[in-house]
């Protein structure tokens, strides 16, 4: 995905429509800084990173633009041998559960525990 910044953006307008259609969410766009942000990030992940990333955003926006948070300063590390070319690590499975695990924490405390009804998840 690293090496392809305008399908990072195709994929990632494809996937807000989904997840707007889905969350019962009005669909909005990224603007040019955030898009930029997608094309620069080093993607360790699959382009279920990016779904996820999409997704979050979806559900957070208050406005009308898209801010998928991605971190362009955290440190990088390589791996010792500097052979697999990738500049962050892997993440293991606990790592991965611990992440959906504070997203999902983080946004029922956004939506103070509503996980649906008027005032729910998909409208906080």
């Amino acid at each position: 995905m690293r090496d392809r910044g305008e399908d990072i953006l195709l994929l990632a307008e494809r996937f807000a429509e989904r997840a707007a259609d889905r969350f019962g969410r009005p669909r909005k766009q990224l603007n040019r800084e955030h898009a930029a942000r997608l094309r620069s990030y080093h993607w360790p992940g699959n382009v279920r990173e990016l779904q996820n990333i999409i997704e979050h955003a979806v559900i957070t926006s208050r406005d009308d633009w898209l801010y998928p948070e991605v971190s362009l300063d955290s440190p990088l590390k390589t791996d010792p041998a500097g052979a697999s070319g990738f500049d962050r690590p892997i993440m293991t499975a606990d790592e991965m559960r611990n992440l959906q695990r504070d997203n999902i924490l983080r946004a029922l405390q956004a939506c103070h525990g509503r996980i649906a009804g008027e005032q729910g998840a998909p409208t906080c």
